[in-house]
């Protein structure tokens, strides 16, 4: 019979009182097992509202600690004539200076002329610097948001990708740690280029 089968399978021959031994021995330890993923389950929903904060921070001086880098040499960066960076600052000062001055013709036709290019991304530049006295070194900040958006809502991205709450804050810390050190999202960063800020609303979309 079926039972019979089972305890040959189990290497308890045909003593039923070594079945029921064997049967309860195993029952237990997958009550322990499914309490101990219970439990998991229960620390990392407690601890998850810390841990986004936590990510959250950590990103920020990652960020800061990039612009800071930018900041000590900002001359560098605008040395080529010939790069996108140019047309995307100086659609942002047009903005800005249409902003300051109240020209909503000016904006109107600012919107209109940028046809190749969102306007997303100027328009929060020129913010940027209409807030900073048109400083160079702001032009950035869009991308700079981009890029901690990317190094929050990416990680967030993975760990809703994954149903156990603890897989899914391993899925979370492993996205974040090969992000963060790319080298281009980096460059980015500290650019005045749709990239940054593009790859940031799409991590917040998805």
């Amino acid at each position: 019979n079926s039972r019979s089968g089972l305890a040959a399978f189990w290497g308890v021959g045909s003593n039923p009182k070594a079945f029921s031994l064997e049967t309860n021995k195993r029952q237990r330890k997958r009550s322990l097992m499914s309490l101990a993923q219970e439990k998991s389950s229960a620390l990392a929903g407690r601890l998850h509202p810390v841990l986004i904060i936590f990510l959250m921070l950590a990103s920020a001086l990652w960020v800061a600690r990039d612009y800071q880098h930018y900041w000590n040499d900002s001359q560098g960066r605008w040395t080529s004539f010939y790069h996108d960076r140019h047309a995307h600052c100086a659609y942002a000062m047009d903005m800005g200076d249409a902003l300051r001055n109240g020209d909503i013709v000016g904006l109107i036709n600012g919107l209109q002329r940028n046809i190749v290019w969102p306007p997303v991304h100027g328009l929060v530049a020129s913010l940027a610097m209409l807030a900073t006295d048109f400083d160079h070194r702001t032009v950035v900040f869009p991308a700079l948001l981009g890029w901690w958006m990317l190094l929050v809502f990416g990680p967030l991205a993975a760990r809703g990708a994954v149903d156990s709450p603890t897989g899914g804050w391993i899925a979370a810390i492993t996205t974040w740690l090969l992000t963060a050190p790319s080298p281009a999202y980096r460059a980015y960063s500290t650019d005045c280029l749709l990239e940054g800020l593009g790859a940031g609303l799409t991590a917040l979309c998805l």
